[in-house]
């Protein structure tokens, strides 16, 4: 009797710890954990799309055919009145009040003559080579006298600092420059800057700063050619078949077919993208090259302040979005983009939120991206609430089929479609952007050298002159370095056939459930398959007994 109570004990015993262990191996399968495993491959590899666009927005000569508030805003941007006015502001601000501490001695009657970014300061102060004279650009030199107050000696306890008085003006006449535009238009911006003051804590940086003057002229430019109709956009920016010059893929020319998109960032954007461009080799013989022709002429004064290029590579079907992706090519340089490919595989389901990019792409006819995703939610919040349109993202308003609605111009629209903006967060059930199930992304390295050489300038030069006889004339009287800039080079390609393959794994499966389960069993219980027939064997008889007894009975 001793023994029996002993067996029945160890049994209940076992019987508890087997239960504990089953409850534990449970839990850890039901936090359904995962992990990440790096494979590399070789193959051949689809070329992904590569979207261009030119850095000026607005074609110069094409001004007449934009809107009248945005002839009436650039008619303003005369660069000549612009610097003309600063130097008399600058020669007023000096003689007419006591300097400040910082500004350091200079000699009276000083001369500056600068062409370019270089300038020629001679005086008693001697010969300084810098950005002390006015930039003329292309437009010649400009010499002015400037008188300094001569009398003041910097404190011996300052650094001094030639160049932060020049500063200081030059941001007051920035200010006061833009405080002259007044065309009765509710700049977006300026409620942005009182929303943020309401929306953020008192010590944050947007409430406490000032929004940049010159910044604020170029996005009020941009407010400006947003509202144009679609059309109109698309025609006063620069155009595919006069800047680029020549189009390769592995050698061949490519076919002229480019996909257009045009937003308030760069204007138009060309998208190259073929079913049939594969890289069977590495390196540049194997990608895609491009020459674009820039038309420097064609740019606007200000608003435009650089020139290049504007570069986004991106998986195929996908919308680029300039205005927050892109890599930036500059002028006179032929760069290079070495491309590493890299494939995202996510679990889904139970072990990762994933946006199924095929139902995406079913009701849209583009293939998801997460950024796209966030910002046709904010489109779509703002249409909702305001009842009108963004239109800087005109293309996406587009692919939403938002087209035949009405923009966003009196007051209380834009109140209300920067609130939105500044309240929206892009995360929450509201919008469902997850990261898609499956995506391709690209490692780029880039490098650049100087290009083109006087040779190839002239080649070029004479390429566009056949193509566009008008054009011919804007090159006259130009340096070679001048002509040179309005030309660049660009190749993209694989660095090898080598690409990254990141899949996630479950760090605990349902097989591996099944075997831990066994195993659990066997430790505790000492059950075994061989267990299960025997108790099989021992059981099915007395069930039939049972049963016979019991129809016997009825």
């Amino acid at each position: 009797m001793t023994i029996r109570v002993l067996w029945a004990i160890l049994t209940v015993i076992a019987i508890s710890l087997m239960i504990f262990h089953l409850s534990f191996l449970f839990v850890k399968y039901r936090k359904y954990s995962k992990h990440a495993d790096i494979n590399i491959g070789f193959s051949y590899l689809e070329f992904p799309a590569v979207t261009v666009c030119n850095v000026n927005i607005m074609r110069k000569s094409m001004v007449k055919h934009s809107s009248k508030e945005l002839q009436q805003f650039v008619s303003k941007l005369n660069i000549k009145d612009w610097i003309a006015r600063a130097a008399n502001t600058s020669s007023t601000t000096t003689t007419s009040t006591t300097a400040p501490k910082n500004i350091v001695k200079r000699a009276a009657n000083t001369t500056y003559t600068n062409a370019g970014n270089s300038g020629t300061d001679t005086g008693n102060d001697g010969t300084d080579t810098g950005n002390d004279g006015t930039d003329t650009g292309n437009d010649g030199s400009d010499t002015t006298n400037y008188d300094y107050n001569d009398d003041y000696v910097p404190s011996s306890d300052y650094e001094e600092n030639p160049y932060l008085d020049d500063y200081v003006i030059r941001q007051k006449i920035l200010k006061s420059f833009l405080d002259s535009f007044d065309d009765g238009f509710n700049w977006q911006q300026d409620i942005y800057e009182d929303l943020f003051y309401k929306s953020y804590s008192s010590e944050s940086w947007e409430a406490v700063s000032s929004r940049s003057t010159i910044a604020t002229l170029v996005e009020n430019f941009k407010d400006l050619y947003s509202i144009m109709n679609i059309t109109q956009q698309k025609n006063v920016s620069h155009q595919v078949h006069d800047m680029l010059r020549q189009c390769s893929f592995a050698t061949r020319t490519c076919e002229n077919s480019y996909k257009q998109t045009t937003n308030s960032e760069f204007g138009n954007c060309y998208t190259i993208e073929d079913s049939r461009y594969v890289s069977k080799k590495s390196g540049p013989a194997g990608g895609l090259e491009l020459i674009l022709y820039l038309e420097n002429d064609e740019y606007l004064p200000l608003v435009t302040s650089g020139r290049g290029a504007h570069v986004i590579i991106h998986d195929r079907n996908t919308v680029p979005l300039p205005e927050e992706e892109g890599i930036a090519i500059s002028v006179g340089q032929q760069t290079m983009i070495a491309l590493k490919e890299i494939r995202i595989n996510r679990l889904g389901g139970k072990y990762t939120a994933c946006k199924d990019v095929e139902e995406f792409y079913r009701i849209y006819g583009v293939r998801f991206t997460i950024n796209l995703c966030q910002k046709m939610c904010l489109l779509r919040q703002i249409y909702e609430k305001c009842k009108c349109l963004d239109t800087h993202y005109n293309y996406i308003n587009i692919l939403m089929k938002f087209v035949d609605n009405r923009t966003c111009l009196t007051k209380e629209e834009i109140n209300c479609m920067t609130e939105t903006k500044v309240s929206f967060s892009g995360d929450g059930d509201s919008c469902d952007c997850l990261n898609p199930c499956s995506e391709k992304a690209y490692d780029a390295y880039v490098s650049s050298r100087y290009w083109p050489n006087d040779d190839i300038v002239d080649v070029l030069i004479q390429d566009v002159c056949t193509t566009k006889p008008h054009y011919c004339s804007t090159f006259k009287n130009k340096t070679s370095a001048q002509k040179r800039d309005n030309f660049l080079k660009l190749n993209i390609y694989y660095r090898d056939l080598n690409f990254e393959e990141i899949n996630e794994e479950p760090d605990y499966d349902t097989y591996q459930v099944m075997s831990d389960f066994g195993g659990t069993i066997g430790l505790w219980l000492g059950f075994s398959m061989l267990s299960l027939f025997e108790i099989l064997q021992i059981f099915v008889p007395l069930i039939k007994r049972l049963l016979f007894t019991v129809l016997g009975r009825g």
